[in-house]
């Protein structure tokens, strides 16, 4: 179940020399047994490495880079969000494609812990390393945040409908 978090761990590692935290809705996703849409890895307590020189890392390897933010001020929780400024959230960040994988380095300047305390949703509230393995498991009700515009609570929520029908499919078929 995990072997596909490690090869992004191990290909992260590879590309950029950095080794973190894999967090949020791709962790979400292979609990759920699905099939993670893009992958979303934490570097805590981040204090500036050059988001240039990583960038200039990624590209030189093959990787395709779509955003790139950095910014001095501290991790705060937003008043709003348009579904669109995830990095926003975050000291810095790199969003790029590489083999097929859409892969954001996030960097926080806090603790995993802290930050997912940040994330719009209890069911995204998971991480992952290899040493630790999946820390947090899916809640029984969703919980959003104020801010959460409807298009992400709807996307959300129908994912976690459709884990919902097929662990009852699961249940009725082999008890």
């Amino acid at each position: 179940m995990t072997k596909k978090l490690d090869q992004i761990i191990e290909l992260v590692e590879m590309l950029t020399g950095l080794r973190g935290t894999l967090a949020g809705g791709c962790v979400r996703d292979i609990l759920m047994a699905q099939e993670p849409k893009d992958y979303d890895l934490l570097i805590d307590n981040w204090s500036g490495i050059e988001i240039e020189h990583l960038l200039q890392m990624v590209e030189e390897k093959g990787g395709v880079i779509h955003k790139a933010l950095g910014s001095s001020s501290f991790l705060q929780e937003p008043t709003q969000d348009d579904g669109n400024n995830f990095l926003t959230r975050f000291a810095g960040g790199i969003s790029f494609t590489f083999l097929d994988h859409h892969i954001e380095i996030l960097f926080c300047q806090h603790s995993i812990e802290e930050t997912l305390k940040l994330f719009d949703c209890n069911i995204n509230r998971v991480y992952y390393t290899p040493e630790t393995g999946i820390v947090g498991t899916l809640p029984e009700t969703l919980e959003f945040k104020s801010w959460v515009p409807s298009d992400r609570r709807d996307y959300i929520t129908e994912k976690f409908k459709k884990y919902l029908m097929e662990q009852q499919v699961w249940i009725c078929r082999f008890s």
